[in-house]
């Protein structure tokens, strides 16, 4: 019975981890549309937008397909 308590809160710990994930990637999303729009306005391109100052020291890596 443990076990499985175990499991469900490791899967309740996961599923928030995932959905806090998913948000940070929205934002990014949103990041580069808002410089992408920013560009084509003529701002220079070392004003890109802050997206969360507490992820300061962490990496996020963007993949995008080959064309």
């Amino acid at each position: 019975m443990k076990r499985i308590l175990d499991l469900e809160n490791q899967v309740t710990a996961l599923r928030t981890r995932n959905a806090e994930l998913q948000a940070e990637v929205d934002a990014a999303h949103e990041a580069l549309r808002q410089a992408a729009v920013a560009r084509r306005a003529g701002v220079p391109a070392n004003k890109l937008p802050v997206l969360r100052q507490e992820l300061a020291g962490q990496s996020v890596v963007v993949w995008r397909r080959g064309r």
